[in-house]
């Protein structure tokens, strides 16, 4: 797995349904919950100043949702409480009004009055209605409110659908920009001969020759006799933003070995039909041919977009000619695509003359003049840029441009027919004519990199233009203080350990800073444009000074997903995916990285539990279970073994499976995420693998140096964090599984036999009680055992969520602690952490002002007498 799969699918493994029979309220003061980790990880998509106040702005991520900070940066504060999803790619704050703000989530719109305290979804726009709902990478800035009135919003969706409310969101109107294009499918190309031609959409990779894209035509099974031919011509188009250097080639195949023969190769050039040709009288069967074939191949950049072929045709040596492909009439005249694995860029071959398909590509952005309100543009990720000059109602497609639209902006009261566009790899223009006409500056690019965004700063456009450059995993701003004639890029920015003590020791930037990664989003203050914000992956940046310099800002802004938290002797023990093991000395108020310090193919990617373990001779033995990143190759899971906490170091536990289980297992990977000690025996630890494909029950008895798997395994080896020892009868295990054959399953033998308990239901969590009599298994309910597994029963009466988090007090076991999650990235609002003070008997929601209340891991610290909740963040409240 990668930093891109954590941050969108895994993470979002937690988040909200329903409660059938929600438990009553919590009476007296509502439950107060204290932040308590750290600020790396993640992915962040979007942010937004306030129009009036430079200290405030907004951020929106992928797992949590929004979070607001009032110091300019220095720190942050989920608010999040009503939004319908927590992925939130696109933010607009209404330039007239403070407080009052747009996001655009995966399920629709939703929209606040206060700051971000409290948010409404807006039904139009969710997906069950218009869908004006986010695309991941694709919705830039796909939200714009009028400069003058926060009711009048536009808005662009994944599908492509963009549509205007007057009233703040309560109705919307589509906006027809797609009539703005030519309704013949040429795009406004003239065909290299005839009155029609083909297209060949290719979505190329960068750099990738072993692929290409084609179009071909079957002449005959017994073939064809082109001997009275002396050449093969045709013509082949490229949009004007096309990456230079690609190739186009024919060849043909002839024979009864359909041997393959190809003409020489020639440089399309972008804007222009180019001409190719193959040589026939180089044939070595001429008068048997059979299949021809036109290529495309990229070289450097990679290319998404539509080809033109045409004027394909046989020249003879009087030279008179005969069309092959014209495409003058409808159909496709015999030619298809190739499914070859090589010509896997190929995506779609049509006929110019047939009205071309409306683009499903998400809608980039949508920006209002401040200047004018009736000047709007809208970018389209596949069609390029279009512009209104009367709020919406009729659009023009300025088609010379890119296709590659991601961004506009400018129209600033001291210049206001001066704007700015950004076209991902094709670079950034420049109109100074209020979006008529627009020339290319300078390019800031180097390699693939890509300008994701533009910001110019309003007091003096012509001369500061920020953009933001995106490049892979990388990605830096970029400013030009001479009117995009040149430009600085900022690589790095101020590293700040404390808030964000993830990979401490990265060996490619200094102790002292940190680099940019995944960018996203930039922000620049209305109020004080030397304020500029980076949005991106792991790590946020902040300027203070027009973007000379640059600080880390992760105090709060937290998407780190714990899957465990543990306390040894007054210290906090944490998992994190991505991240690694963290260590806290002060209880939550700062961590230190454990490990991996720095990057380590083999060992940077997904923590999953840990296990500190105080043993006789007083040392500090701490467990971890990881799953490494893929990097030249797939890593198998890893569990680290520190003999000696307090002394560091680590080495890797020997036989657990050399490869992922693939069968059976809840992600598509087994991964080790359950671990149990012998509370009699601390070599004795178990260790739990999903997976029928080498995944299951594993024991260790020398500390968990060296694995085993148990020759019996319970009947199901899907699971979670099901596996739990009983602390009073030696030996006695229980195993929570999923899928078929889901429930509880006991050992009463260290795992040497399994039995099936009446549970059933899928189980994602399992603990037992310091005294063993009570077994708390988690699935659709909670099921209670009194009587170490022999005898069970529902405990819960919920629907559409899953128990996860489970915790008891030891000093009072009938008080327990549930987390009632569900998978997907909305939130109904009726998830939250829940507690019983008569074993399970009677429930409240302690949810209180928790600020995500959808934790997967539930640990209560009898020493300072907290309950700690951990997934996306994690926060502590007392009990």
């Amino acid at each position: 797995m990668n930093r891109l799969a954590t941050a969108s699918a895994a993470l979002l493994l937690i988040a909200a349904s329903a409660m059938a029979d929600r438990p009553p309220a919590a009476t007296g003061p509502e439950m107060h919950w204290e932040w308590s980790g750290w600020g790396g990880g993640g992915w962040f998509w979007s942010a937004a100043f306030d129009p009036k106040d430079p200290d405030t702005l907004y951020l929106g991520g992928d797992v949590v949702g929004i979070y607001k900070s009032t110091d300019g940066a220095k720190s942050w504060q989920f608010v999040n409480r009503g939004l319908q999803s927590f992925g939130v790619y696109s933010l607009a704050a209404a330039p007239s009004h403070s407080g009052v703000l747009y996001a655009l989530t995966t399920d629709g719109i939703a929209r606040t009055a206060d700051g971000g305290k409290h948010w409404t979804a807006l039904a139009g726009t969710r997906k069950s209605a218009m869908n004006i709902s986010a695309s991941r990478g694709g919705s830039v800035r796909a939200i714009a409110v009028d400069p003058r009135d926060p009711r009048v919003v536009y808005a662009g969706g994944a599908s492509g659908i963009a549509a205007k409310s007057t009233d703040g969101g309560k109705s919307w109107t589509a906006l027809d920009y797609l009539s703005a294009l030519p309704q013949d499918g040429t795009g406004g190309v003239t065909p290299a001969s005839g009155s029609g031609f083909a297209w060949l959409k290719v979505e190329s990779g960068a750099n990738d020759w072993s692929k290409h894209a084609r179009a071909e035509k079957f002449l005959a099974q017994s073939g064809l006799d082109w001997s009275g031919y002396r050449a093969l011509e045709a013509k082949v188009w490229l949009p004007a933003d096309a990456p230079e250097g690609m190739l186009g080639v024919l060849a043909l195949q002839t024979g009864g070995g359909w041997t393959w023969k190809e003409g020489p190769s020639a440089t399309l050039k972008p804007g222009e039909w180019t001409p190719l040709s193959l040589d026939l009288s180089a044939m070595a069967d001429p008068a048997d041919c059979r299949l021809l074939h036109l290529c495309i191949r990229t070289q450097g950049r990679a290319f998404r977009d539509e080809a033109g072929l045409d004027a394909v045709r046989l020249v003879a040596d009087d030279g008179s000619e005969t069309p092959v492909g014209e495409w003058d009439v409808a159909g496709l005249d015999g030619w298809r695509l190739a499914s070859a694995k090589d010509a896997a860029f190929g995506k779609g071959l049509r006929n110019s003359r047939d009205p071309k398909p409306a683009e499903k590509a998400p809608v980039a952005t949508l920006a209002v003049s401040p200047s004018d309100p009736a000047l709007v543009f809208l970018a389209h990720t596949r069609l390029g840029l279009f512009r209104s000059a009367d709020a919406g109602a009729t659009w023009t497609h300025l088609s010379d441009l890119p296709k590659t639209a991601m961004h506009v902006a400018g129209g600033c009261a001291s210049d206001p027919k001066l704007f700015y566009a950004a076209f991902d790899k094709a670079g950034i223009y420049r109109s100074e004519d209020s979006g008529l006409t627009w020339a290319p500056l300078e390019d800031p690019l180097s390699g693939d990199s890509g300008v994701r965004e533009v910001a110019p700063d309003p007091r003096q456009p012509r001369k500061v233009v920020h953009a933001l450059i995106a490049s892979g995993w990388g990605g830096c701003p970029a400013v030009s203080r001479d009117g995009g004639r040149t430009w600085e890029c900022h690589g790095s920015m101020r590293r700040d350990p404390v808030n964000n003590p993830t990979l401490v020791e990265n060996p490619a930037s200094p102790p002292t800073t940190v680099g940019f990664s995944g960018v996203k989003n930039l922000a620049i203050s209305p109020a004080d444009p030397d304020r500029l914000f980076v949005a991106g992956n792991w790590n946020l940046g902040a300027s203070h000074d027009g973007g000379e310099t640059w600080f880390e800002s992760a105090r709060g802004a937290d998407i780190t997903c714990f899957h465990d938290l543990r306390f040894a002797g007054g210290e906090v023990w944490a998992a994190a995916m991505d991240e690694g093991l963290f260590r806290s000395r002060d209880n939550g108020r700062t961590w230190e990285n454990v490990a991996p310090r720095k990057w380590t193919p083999g060992l940077s990617g997904h923590q999953w539990r840990v296990l500190p373990q105080r043993l006789p001779d007083g040392r500090l033995r701490v467990l971890s279970t990881a799953a490494p990143w893929r990097h030249d190759r797939e890593f198998p899971n890893k569990v680290l073994v520190f003999d000696d906490a307090d002394k560091g170091g680590f080495a890797f536990a020997e036989g657990l499976p050399d490869r992922l289980p693939k069968k059976n297992c809840m992600w598509g990977e087994g991964y080790a995420r359950a671990i149990a000690a012998d509370p009699h025996d601390h070599d004795t630890l178990w260790l739990g693998i999903d997976g029928d494909d080498g995944g299951g029950v594993f024991k260790s008895v020398d500390g968990g140096h060296n694995w085993t798997l148990l020759p019996n395994q319970p009947a199901s080896r899907r699971m979670f964090y099901g596996i739990a020892a009983d602390p009073k009868m030696p030996g006695r295990l229980y195993w929570g599984a999923c899928g078929e054959g889901a429930g509880v399953y006991l050992s009463p033998d260290g795992g040497d036999t399994w039995e099936k308990t009446s549970v059933s239901d899928w189980i994602f969590n399992v603990e037992v009680s310091p005294s063993g009599g009570l077994v708390l298994a988690g699935g659709g309910n909670l099921w209670l055992s009194r009587d170490h597994g022999k005898t069970w029963e529902k405990a819960t009466n919920l629907s559409g969520v899953t128990v996860c988090g489970i915790a008891v007090d030891p000093a009072n076991e009938k008080r327990i602690w549930i987390s009632a999650v569900s998978w997907g990235d909305t939130d109904s609002g009726d998830i939250g952490v829940f507690e019983s003070v008569d074993g399970g008997k009677n429930w409240r929601d302690i949810s209180g002002d928790h600020p995500c209340r959808k934790p997967l891991v539930l640990r209560y610290n009898a020493q300072t007498r907290e309950l700690w909740s951990a997934g996306p963040a994690a926060f502590r409240a007392k009990m």
